[in-house]
Parts: structure tokens; C-alpha cells; sequence
């Protein structure tokens, strides 16, 4: 067995388990669904729902990789645009993202923000951005030998 076809395996696997997980999940938060599958009226049958897991793993997994990207690339923008005293507080940084669906107030905490806490905040960042880009290389390099 040639590493590239264990790394399929491995992601094939991989977005199978996301995809059962994804799929468990929505059935939980269905109350008809989750009734179904807790009287157990609904049996699983692995075998023929493993192809339709894999493929809503891999959705899962485009969506999480895009969701991430745009995380860090904005993550990296306000942190390079954050100034003692004004706007880019990691609070309002929070607050861009998770502010609650129902309309109700956002999270109002103070911060104490200084220029070492973003410094540092930086420079994690560009150390995980360095890590992403090796195991980017690394992982090609396996596709490739």
C-alpha cells in the first residue's frame, strides 16, 4: 500500500466520521428525528449510509476549511489594524461573529487592550499560519512520493 492510497483511506475515514457526526447532530436537534432514532425506529444501516456520510463529511470539511480561511484572514486584519484606544478590540472582533441570532445584545465586557497582548496575539498567528503552511508542504509531499 503507496502513501496516497492510506491518506485516501485515511480521509475517506475521516469524512465518513465528520459526516456521521454531522448527521447524528441534525437528527438530535430534530425532535421527530431524535424520537425516531432514541425508540429506535430508525435503524442505521453503515454500509449504505457510509457513502452519504463521506459526502456530507466533505461538505462539512469545505465548509469548516472556508469558514477557518476567513476566520484567520480577518483575525489577521484586525490585529494589524488594532491601535491602543481604538476600534479592533478583540471583544468587537468577537462580537462580529457571534453575535446572538435573536437580536439581543452583544457580549459588553470591558477590555484591556495593549500593544504586547496584540503583539503576541500576532505573533501566534504567524506562527500558526507558518505551521499550516508546512503541514500544507508536508502533506504534498506525501501526495507526490
Amino acid at each position: 500500500m503507496d502513501n496516497n492510497s492510506v491518506f485516501e483511506s485515511l480521509q475517506q475515514n475521516f469524512r465518513i466520521a465528520v459526516g456521521a457526526a454531522t448527521d447524528l447532530a441534525e437528527k438530535i436537534q430534530d425532535p421527530q428525528r431524535r424520537e425516531a432514532l432514541l425508540s429506535g425506529q430508525e435503524k442505521i444501516d453503515f454500509k449504505e449510509q457510509a457513502p452519504a456520510w463521506e459526502a456530507k463529511g466533505a461538505e462539512t470539511e469545505k465548509v469548516a476549511r472556508e469558514t477557518l480561511s476567513s476566520f484567520a484572514e480577518q483575525a489577521s486584519r484586525s490585529v494589524e489594524s488594532a491601535k491602543p484606544g481604538t476600534s479592533g478590540s478583540p471583544l468587537e472582533f468577537f462580537n462580529q461573529f457571534f453575535q446572538p441570532s435573536n437580536g439581543g445584545p452583544v457580549v459588553d465586557a470591558p477590555v484591556v487592550s495593549t500593544n504586547s497582548v496584540q503583539d503576541e496575539a500576532s505573533r501566534e498567528i504567524k506562527l500558526l499560519a507558518a505551521e499550516v503552511t508546512a503541514l500544507r508542504e508536508e502533506l504534498a509531499s506525501l501526495k507526490e512520493s
